[in-house]
């Protein structure tokens, strides 16, 4: 089961910019949907989707310190396809929005 679990998190690691579904994660880790959910939940202490999103906003934060990337392009690059969506994902994860997060470093 943990084995499954960790082929999962390399997949969603691996795959960060991809559009990600519940149906390709479990397969990965040879469960079902709800059972997958619940597994993760209780071995990661989030869910799927709020792990992915951490996920997302940490690369976030490192394409915005190392490269010179418009907002947009990151956010791309990041799995978002809604740059309000990113924007508001960023701010509540960090406190800032993206471009405030450049200009501080």
């Amino acid at each position: 089961r943990l084995a499954h679990m960790e082929s999962a998190l390399n997949y969603i690691n691996e795959n960060l910019s991809a559009s990600l579904s519940l149906d390709e994660l479990a397969q990965k880790a040879g469960m079902s949907r709800t059972y997958f959910s619940t597994v993760f939940k209780k071995l990661n202490g989030l869910t799927p989707w709020e792990y992915i999103g951490l996920k997302r906003i940490e690369r976030a934060k490192r394409l915005l310190r190392t490269t010179n990337k418009s907002v947009l392009e990151i956010s791309l690059d990041c799995g978002f396809n809604n740059i309000s969506h990113f924007n508001r994902q960023f701010k509540q994860a960090t406190g800032l929005k993206p471009v405030e997060y450049k200009n501080s470093i």
